[in-house]
């Protein structure tokens, strides 16, 4: 279970899921039991559970038995995934790879046999060729085609399947497996993030930026550094955010905001309140700012109605008006309930 404790605020009580929904990573919400202070025995809950330090790879574990308990209860989740930025700044973010392709394979005779008797399906939804060892089933793998890091797709491993060597349209000697995703994406959980518009422009930029052919060339599946920030030589961390999302320079983050050089409410208001007006007084016209006329009004208005009087006197409070010395009037009022007189019909 998740246990938040406090010695003051007391205790919640929750799940014990730690995947990328019960981390906050998603819309979904959770529930939790609430017990106020002294009743949970931290101490000897501490000694029950013998707690450890969570390592990033027990939550990857975790995000991935989440997954394949949702794949296997084929729940078909509408839970849309985060973007790319809120996945990167999760705390221990769910494992995928990278996966390319050059030009499009059939699937392996053997790939459509076992997707038709172990998922029901006459075809399997898609595949990727790959090495011994590059994929394990249940894994998210986010396919893109070479040249240009285009055709971006994600691909959830449902099984590996070795390709014959008689079936010739199939093998390929450089990645002699197939792994494949046996139905449609909306029979599985949600994928890591989201492939938007401006996830894929940058995808593509990364790629140029890190090589293409360089991309052939590395010993693992999983997306190098230098890919996800977006520059070889970049480092990613606190305040470094990957360079391919940054903003652009001389382009605002906001663009639907306030316009530049347009004035906020509060030097509307300041230029409103100074602005000055001609009053009569005493057959003549005085000309005062308007900030003057409304004090003025205001304390005219105290006199004879209790509204503005209170007004005045939390006005003159937050200026310091009122001292020590000033009179304090203080009146009571009590409401009685009414007694009906005996032998009286009203």
């Amino acid at each position: 279970m998740k246990v938040y404790w406090s010695n003051r605020l007391g205790c919640v009580i929750c799940s014990a899921n730690a995947s990328r929904s019960g981390l906050g990573g998603s819309n979904q919400k959770e529930a939790g039991v609430y017990l106020p202070p002294n009743v949970v025995d931290i101490k000897r809950l501490w000694n029950y559970a013998k707690p450890k330090p969570i390592q990033k790879g027990d939550l990857k574990r975790l995000a991935r038995e989440s997954d394949r308990a949702s794949r296997q209860r084929a729940n078909g989740s509408k839970e849309p995934p985060p973007d790319f930025l809120e996945w990167y700044n999760q705390l221990g973010p769910s494992d995928w790879k990278l996966g390319y392709w050059e030009e499009a394979a059939p699937f392996a005779k053997s790939a459509v046999k076992t997707a038709k008797e172990r998922f029901g399906v006459m075809q399997p939804h898609q595949m990727l060729t790959v090495k011994q060892g590059q994929a394990k089933p249940f894994e998210w793998h986010l396919t893109f085609k070479l040249p240009g890091g285009t055709s971006l797709d994600w691909l959830y491993v449902d099984f590996i399947i070795k390709v014959d060597r008689s079936d010739k349209a199939a093998f390929y000697k450089e990645h002699p497996y197939q792994a494949v995703q046996a139905n449609s994406p909306v029979e599985y959980p949600p994928p890591p993030f989201k492939l938007d518009k401006a996830f894929r422009t940058a995808f593509k930029q990364a790629i140029v930026t890190y090589g293409q052919e360089r991309i052939k060339t590395i010993d693992t599946v999983r997306p190098p550094k230098a890919v996800t920030a977006g520059e070889p030589d970049y480092e990613v961390g606190y305040r470094n955010p990957p360079k391919a999302t940054r903003f652009r320079p001389g382009r605002s983050g906001n663009p639907w905001g306030r316009p530049k050089g347009s004035r906020n409410s509060g030097t509307l208001l300041q230029r409103a309140l100074d602005e000055t007006v001609a009053v009569p007084d005493g057959g003549t016209e005085r000309r005062m700012s308007k900030r003057e006329l409304f004090y003025k009004t205001l304390v005219a208005r105290s006199l004879t109605e209790p509204q503005y009087a209170a007004l005045l006197l939390k006005t003159m409070e937050r200026h310091d008006l009122i001292t020590a010395d000033d009179p304090v009037h203080r009146i009571e009022v009590s409401f009685v309930k009414p007694q009906r007189n005996e032998g009286t019909d009203s």
